[in-house]
C-alpha cells in the first residue's frame, strides 16, 4: 500500500494519495466485516504520507471590491431564487448548505423588524450545540424574504429546485451564478462570503471576534468550549447584522429593497476601507 501511495505522492498529487488511502481503507474494513481479512493495512500508515497543503476558499475581503460584487448580483440575469439566495447569504453569512436548505417554517417575526429571526434547527448545523441556531435578521434581509414569498411561498423551501419544489436548490446554484458573472474559483466562492463578512466586520466595523465567531456558528476554541458555556450574544449579534446590512447598503445603494440609515445602525460614520 505504501509503495503504491508513494507513487501517487511523488507525482505531486498529495491530496489524491490521501483520498486513495481513504477509499482503500473503506474496502479493507468491508473485507474485515465479511471475514475475508483480519486487519486494515492502511491503519498503520497514519503520518506516512505528506500532509496536503492547506487551501483557503477564495473570498473577496477588500472592501473596495464588495460594491462590484453586489452590483454584479443585482444585474445578474438569473432566476430570482438564485439572486435572492446570494444576497441573503451575504447579509446573514450562514453556511451555503444552511442557505439553500432554508425552509419557510424556520423564519419568525418577519412582521416585527426588531425581533425578526431565522431559527436553523440544530440537526442542520455543522457544529451542534443541542439548540436551534438563531440568526437575527436585518430589515434588508426581511425585505428580501418577503419579496420572494409570492414566488416560492408555496414550497417547503425558500429556494426550491427549479425541477421540483419538494427539493432545495442545487449546491451548485450560487457557485454557477458566480462563474457566469465572471468570478473565477480563485476570486470568489459561495463559502467565501463568510470570510468576507468575518474580515470586514472585524477590521472595518470593529466588532469583537467572539461576536462574529458566534454569528458564524464556529466551534468555541479552547477553554471556551465548555458544556456550561451557553453564550449566544444575541443582542450584540443583532447589532452586528444591522450594522453589516447598513454598511452594504451604503456601499451599493439600491441593491437591497430596504434601507437602514447609518444613524439607525448606531454608527456616526461607516468607513468604506480598512484603516492603515
Amino acid at each position: 500500500m505504501l509503495d503504491s501511495l508513494r507513487q501517487v505522492e511523488e507525482r505531486g498529487a498529495v491530496e489524491s494519495a490521501h483520498r486513495i488511502k481513504g477509499i482503500c481503507s473503506q474496502i479493507f474494513r468491508f473485507a474485515i466485516f465479511s471475514g475475508i481479512i483480519e486487519s486494515d493495512p492502511t491503519r498503520d500508515l497514519r503520518g506516512a504520507l505528506a500532509k496536503p497543503p492547506t487551501r483557503h476558499l477564495a473570498a473577496i475581503t477588500n472592501p473596495t471590491e464588495v460594491p462590484g460584487l453586489l452590483q454584479s448580483i443585482h444585474s445578474y440575469h438569473g432566476t430570482t431564487e438564485v439572486k435572492t439566495a446570494m444576497l441573503l447569504g451575504i447579509l446573514t453569512f450562514v453556511r451555503p448548505g444552511n442557505l439553500r436548505q432554508a425552509e419557510w417554517s424556520e423564519f419568525h417575526n418577519l412582521d416585527k423588524p426588531e425581533m425578526a429571526e431565522w431559527r436553523i434547527p440544530c440537526e442542520k448545523m455543522k457544529v451542534s450545540t443541542g439548540r436551534d441556531f438563531i440568526v437575527p435578521l436585518a430589515p434588508q434581509a426581511v425585505a428580501l424574504i418577503n419579496k420572494i414569498r409570492p414566488e416560492t411561498g408555496f414550497s417547503q423551501y425558500l429556494f426550491p429546485s427549479p425541477r421540483s419544489d419538494k427539493r432545495p436548490m442545487s449546491a451548485n446554484g450560487v457557485l454557477s451564478a458566480l462563474r457566469r458573472m465572471g468570478y473565477t474559483s480563485d476570486e470568489m466562492t459561495g463559502h467565501g462570503v463568510r470570510a468576507m463578512a468575518r474580515t470586514i466586520c472585524a477590521e472595518v466595523l470593529d466588532f469583537q471576534p467572539e461576536v462574529i465567531e458566534e454569528q458564524l456558528a464556529h466551534q468555541k476554541p479552547g477553554a471556551l468550549r465548555d458544556a456550561n458555556d451557553r453564550t449566544q450574544y444575541l443582542k450584540q449579534r443583532r447589532k452586528l447584522m444591522n450594522d453589516w446590512a447598513a454598511y452594504l447598503d451604503q456601499l451599493a445603494p439600491g441593491v437591497f429593497s430596504s434601507r437602514t440609515s447609518v444613524a439607525s445602525a448606531g454608527k456616526e460614520e461607516i468607513p468604506t476601507k480598512v484603516a492603515t
